[in-house]
């Protein structure tokens, strides 16, 4: 796995820390008021970590769509000759 964004990455992990810390609180106190914010928390965490990794799969579809797109455009190096 690759971290592709990680601005985003850093923020899922805040996310995710943010409603842990929360969670402990609210059961301190004995609230339940706040349950249903702390669960967007975390699933925008979950969400923000998900979308700023990038596994290999994903790097090497990529790859290949890059080199379709190149050999289309007579960008790629494969044959020498230049168009």
């Amino acid at each position: 796995m690759k971290i592709k964004d990680k601005v985003r990455f850093v923020v899922g992990i805040f996310d995710i820390l943010i409603s842990i810390i929360g969670l402990v609180i609210l059961i301190i106190h004995h609230r339940t008021r706040g349950f249903s914010l702390l669960g967007f928390c975390f699933g925008l965490g979950i969400y923000n970590i998900f979308y700023s990794i990038e596994t290999k799969t994903q790097r090497q579809k990529r790859k290949e769509e890059l080199q379709v797109m190149a050999k289309m455009l007579g960008w790629d190096k494969e044959d020498g000759d230049v168009k």
